[in-house]
């Protein structure tokens, strides 16, 4: 990514990406900022939830095989979409 993610700039490479795996992203996004505008929910809070979102589809990989977790116990792993 070339902006950050809290730059309309940002914001819309990501929804660029996004749009590769879930044809409705733009609509799901809109959505979103309109329906917790004011609330405190900012452009980039909903972008991280609809990358988590399609993050947990079943045809995902992960790296490496054997996943270690850190000190708070997170798995530290890679995702990725092997069918690209």
């Amino acid at each position: 990514m070339t902006n950050r993610k809290k730059l309309s700039a940002g914001c819309n490479e990501r929804l660029a990406v996004l749009r590769k795996y879930w044809p409705g992203a733009d609509t799901a996004f809109k959505m979103s900022r309109d329906q917790f505008k004011g609330k405190g929910v900012a452009m980039d809070d909903i972008l991280d939830a609809m990358v988590a979102a399609i993050t947990a589809r079943n045809d995902l990989t992960s790296i490496p095989d054997k996943v270690e977790r850190d000190a708070e116990g997170l798995k530290m792993e890679i995702v990725f979409a092997s069918n690209l």
